[in-house]
């Protein structure tokens, strides 16, 4: 797989969404990057999701379309 569209999504529809290549990711070592940065939330269901923030997909060149500016420093509000 190389694509992931990653989006928020509030009362039926996205708000924001990015687009990302995943050949980026891997080359950079986000997911790696990440888990060293212990950047993991557990959810209610038992499920785990690991956090990589905007910024670091902008700065690897990962973000090939996004409607979140190049300054965002998380996740939409």
């Amino acid at each position: 797989m190389r694509w992931y569209l990653y989006a928020w999504a509030k009362g039926g529809g996205f708000v924001d969404w990015m687009f990302v290549d995943l050949d980026v990711v891997r080359e950079a070592r986000l997911i790696e990057r990440a888990r060293r940065a212990r950047r993991e939330k557990r959810l209610g269901d038992g499920s785990t999701f690991l956090y990589i923030p905007f910024l670091a997909f902008a700065r690897a060149g990962a973000v090939v379309a996004s409607t979140l500016p190049r300054s965002e420093g998380g996740a939409p509000r």
